[in-house]
């Protein structure tokens, strides 16, 4: 499944991360007020900021959820049925799912609650998720994942076994949530991008934390969870991605924190993680010249 413009808008938004932070890291002129200030900025923004977009963005997947089911109930489309789904079906897409128009044509009023009900159990499952904080503990992270890998099997099971093409086809498939199953938020899509944000955020403090040790002229041995404590960080030094406190590594002279990233396997800094889905390590480094 391709991620939708939300899921985009999370990757991009936060430049702090991708421009300023490596920035400032090379850059050899920064007094350590300078960094300090940096830092409180970054450590005061930890605490809800991730589940915050979580729920904005399953916010705005309700809102044309809704409105799509409005219109199909109010049969504002009823010579083009898959208008109603525009704002999440692409004309490439449209071609590809005119079969769609025939059930959405005549689903009932409590088929269309009935996927109302099912959107509201899933992104209520999703934002409790968030609001529990297991968002922060990898075990947690990959039992939910597991759990919801079950969950969508089994409807993916039911769903083909609807499919079955004879003359009731389309009854059957309309006793399905099918419309909540094509436009609910996807978890694996905002675990992941949450799990990527925590280990991003930490990386950046703890790098920063790290420059300023350097300009302390503290020893280079000290270790990151008893550096966060002299700093009075309020951030863990936990990388999310494995439960045990980022790493470190010596690069031409300087430490360089880093998280392992998605992947789960320490490559020392060897391959840089460009995004939550891609292999490599999470760690900050200035950008080249073009």
């Amino acid at each position: 499944m391709t991620t939708d413009g939300s899921i985009e808008w999370w990757n991009l938004n936060d430049y702090v991360y991708t421009l300023l932070v490596p920035e400032i890291v090379n850059n050899n002129n920064l007094t350590e007020a300078n960094v300090k200030r940096l830092l409180s900025a970054l450590d005061n923004d930890a605490d809800r900021d991730h589940i915050n977009t979580a729920n904005a963005i399953i916010r705005m997947k309700e809102l044309v959820f809704l409105r799509s089911m409005y219109n199909i109930e109010t049969n504002v489309y009823a010579s083009d049925p898959l208008s109603s789904l525009s704002s999440t079906v692409d004309k490439a897409q449209r071609a590809n799912m005119g079969y769609l128009a025939i059930p959405l044509s005549t689903i009932t009023p409590d088929q269309i609650q009935s996927n109302r009900d099912a959107f509201n159990r899933e992104a209520e499952s999703i934002s409790n998720f968030f609001e529990s904080g297991d968002y922060e503990r990898i075990t947690s992270v990959d039992a939910y994942l597991e759990q919801r890998n079950q969950i969508e099997a089994g409807q993916m099971e039911a769903f083909k076994a609807a499919m079955k093409n004879d003359a009731d086809m389309f009854k059957r498939m309309n006793t399905l949530p099918w419309l909540s199953m094509m436009m609910r938020p996807v978890p694996k899509q905002l675990v992941g991008l949450s799990t990527w944000a925590i280990a991003r955020r930490r990386v950046a403090i703890a790098t920063l934390a790290v420059r300023i040790a350097s300009l302390q002229n503290a020893q280079d041995s000290e270790a990151l969870p008893s550096l966060f404590r002299r700093l009075n960080i309020k951030a863990s030094p936990i990388d999310p991605y494995s439960g045990q406190p980022l790493k470190t590594i010596q690069k031409d002279g300087k430490t360089l924190v880093y998280s392992i990233g998605s992947d789960r396997i320490d490559d020392q800094t060897v391959t840089k993680a460009e995004s939550y889905h891609l292999p490599g390590d999470l760690f900050f480094v200035k950008r080249t010249s073009q």
